[in-house]
């Protein structure tokens, strides 16, 4: 089974651009396996909403 960070990564890779939004700050666990692939950590998008979207 792939990671949902990993197929992010392979998708990076190919010049896909990634925005993720998160609704409050990400889990340990998630920025555990994050920190992992050094061009999610380079060349992702991530932000944190404050309220709905």
């Amino acid at each position: 089974m792939v990671s949902f960070l990993q197929t992010l990564s392979e998708k990076i890779e190919f010049g896909v651009f990634i925005r993720i939004i998160h609704s409050k700050e990400p889990v340990p666990a998630f920025c555990k396996d994050f920190d992992r692939f050094s061009n999610l950590i380079d060349r992702l998008n991530v932000s944190l909403s404050a309220g709905p979207l």
